[in-house]
């Protein structure tokens, strides 16, 4: 479903701390440690690869702008909602 929503390929680890080691690789750009995020290939091997479907990518690309625009509607609702539960 990610890869359907994104419309392009996710990869997944075969670690579970990949994550994290993304985080500290971000980290080390940062810093100057490292020249490129691209070591994450090499760090980060990839064990599945999900590819999306166009159609279902099609569909969520068509419903976005009705999310986005439900969210504006929506965001005083929010702030009500987040100031009744602060009673």
């Amino acid at each position: 479903m990610l890869a359907d929503v994104l419309g392009q390929e996710v990869g997944y680890p075969r670690s579970h701390e990949g994550s994290a080691l993304g985080a500290a690789i971000l980290g080390m750009r940062a810093l100057g440690l490292v020249t490129s995020i691209d070591i994450a290939r090499e760090l980060v091997p990839i064990v599945e690869l999900d590819k999306p479907d166009p159609a279902a990518s099609a569909t969520y690309a068509r419903v976005l702008p009705l999310f986005d625009s439900l969210y504006g509607a929506l965001e005083p609702s929010f702030a009500e909602l987040a100031r009744l539960a602060g009673e």
